[in-house]
Parts: structure tokens; sequence; C-alpha cells
């Protein structure tokens, strides 16, 4: 698998009071943008442009999985080994274990593996151990356990060493996004810590069980941690597939076609199944056997990210 598949964004460090004022400054622009789009005449959109598929994937908590992607590459390079381990569960616990190893073996040898070359055989060790048990034919009933999952956090955990040094030079444009020091002799001295994470670090990320007093609608608010980053310009090769697409677009897709784009992550696929729903395609819906079977699904699973208050849409929408 090759980063040019992949899609980023990760805004540039500063001062924590700086980042605060941005953050309130952009929450602010979102709730401006959102206001003028429930202003829009939905109705008047045509058929057509309402549901024009999009080339979007959704995850578990509806995050657009490209963005996720990016939003990891750039959280282990920039050492954020807590935003990295969300991401990473966030991938994991959608169904996409065997594409998640993949990519962060990807971001090892095109990020670390230079300044880090002993590093290669713990990682090449823990790759092939994550990826024997994914691949392994009766791992169905154990697709979301945390065996392969550790296999992988300690992957990324370690290439989330302070003192390890990233190469910038493979991915154009990845310096803009990195905040680091270039190592001043060729080869640098490598740390020969190696941290290991436990199973209760992965706890807090499994997937909230739906069996609990929770309502679906609370959901959101509870599991969105972070944001995804939504554009990387100067990271030039790296292009997503819903980069040319306007925001409305974007946010149209999440407040009413949701479903659909979950639906085509592994987790969510498995959910309508088990309700007896079925995409359609010719109208970008769910479609479901019967009105039992659509009540107890949504009874389960109605997240209503269009009814989230503007901090948590911000998390995961295009605002």
């Amino acid at each position: 698998m090759e980063l040019e598949n992949v899609f980023v964004n990760l805004p540039v460090l500063t001062d924590d009071l700086e980042k605060e004022e941005e953050q309130d400054q952009e929450l602010e622009e979102a709730e401006k943008e959102l206001e003028e789009f429930d202003e829009e005449d939905v109705s008047s959109i045509s058929q057509e442009e309402t549901y024009k598929p999009l080339p979007v994937i959704l995850t578990r908590y509806l995050y657009i999985k490209q963005d996720v992607l990016i939003t990891l590459l750039l959280s282990v390079t920039n050492k954020d080994w807590q935003q990295s381990l969300f991401w990473v569960c966030e991938l994991y616990y959608s169904g996409f274990q065997e594409e998640l190893v993949d990519f962060v073996w990807v971001i090892f040898r095109d990020c670390f593996q230079k300044y880090n070359p002993k590093m290669t055989k713990y990682m090449q060790r823990h790759y092939d151990q994550a990826m024997t048990v994914i691949k392994c034919k009766d791992a169905k009933e154990t697709s979301y356990s945390t065996q392969p999952l550790l296999f992988i956090a300690n992957m990324v955990r370690n290439m989330t060493v302070s003192k390890r040094y990233v190469d910038t030079e493979k991915i154009v444009g990845l310096e803009h996004y990195v905040k680091q020091v270039k190592p001043e002799v060729f080869p640098p001295v490598e740390p020969r810590i190696y941290v290991t994470v436990q199973e209760s670090d992965l706890a807090q990320h499994k997937t909230l069980d739906q069996d609990n007093d929770l309502e679906p609608r609370k959901v959101l608010k509870q599991v969105c941690k972070y944001a995804t980053n939504k554009s990387t310009p100067k990271l030039t090769h790296i292009i997503r597939g819903h980069d040319n697409y306007e925001k409305t677009d974007l946010v149209t897709m999440h407040r009413y076609c949701w479903l659909y784009y979950a639906c085509k992550s592994p987790i969510w696929a498995d959910r309508l199944k088990i309700h007896h729903g079925k995409l359609d395609d010719d109208v970008v819906c769910v479609v479901f056997d019967d009105c039992d079977d659509e009540e107890a699904f949504y009874e389960k699973y109605e997240y209503e990210p269009d009814e989230q208050s503007i901090s948590v849409q911000t998390m995961f929408m295009h605002l």
C-alpha cells in the first residue's frame, strides 16, 4: 500500500493559548457556515445533486476514513501518542485491520526507517504477528479482539517516542506539518528504549457497547475526542477522493446519507446484515426488509449527526 492512496491534514503546532483562540474562531466560523447551510432551501436542490454518490466511507463513529488515515500519519510523525492511538482504534474497530497494519508499516518505512534502522526487526516482527492473527481463517469471531491491535499499537507507540527522528523527505510537503529537529549527524544515535502497550491502554477506545443505557444520539458526543484534519494543501501528492467536492456536498452527505456511507465499512455492514438491511445505490440510502427490522436498527444506532452540537459536528464533518 502506498501513501499516495492516503489522504491528510494536521494543524500547525502553536502555543496552547494561540491554539485555544484558533479553535474558538474555527467553531464560530463553522457555526456561521452551518447557519447559512440551514437557511438554504434543501428542497430546491435536485434529486441528482442531493444524492450524488461521493467517494467516501465513514468509520464506526462517522469520521471520513480517508481523513482518519491522513490524521493518523500526521499524529504519528508529530509524536502525539494519545491521538495516534485514538485513530488506530478508530480504523481497527471499524473493520479495516489489514489495511491498518499495512499503513502503519508504510509510515515506518517512509518516515522512520532511515533514522531508526535498528527498529526494523522489531517492526517487522510485530507486523507479521498482527497479520498472522488477522488473516487466520478462524479469526471471524475475534476480528475485533485486542490481540492483533496490541501488535499494531506497539508499532505506533515506538514510533512516537520523542527522541526518534522523522524523515520528511519521502513525502513531499510533510516538513510543513511536522515539528521536529533534524539530526546533526548521520546516522543519528537511536533510542534504545522500547515501550510496551498494555491492554488496559486500549480499553477506553473499544467500541461503545450498544446494550448500555446511553441513547444512540448521545454516543458521538461521548466518543468523538479528536477532530480529523480536513486539508493539507502542501502535501501535493496526497489527494483525498473527496477533496474536489464542496463543503455543502459533504455536509449533506453527513446529515442525510450518513448511514449509506457508514455501511460501506465492515462494522456497519455487519450491523446492517444482522437487521436485514441493504444498500440501495440508486438513491444512496439503506432499506430494510420490514419495519420491525428498521425500528430495531435505529433504536441501537440512530446517531443523529445533524442534531449534534457544533463542537461535535466539527470533529467529523467538513465544517
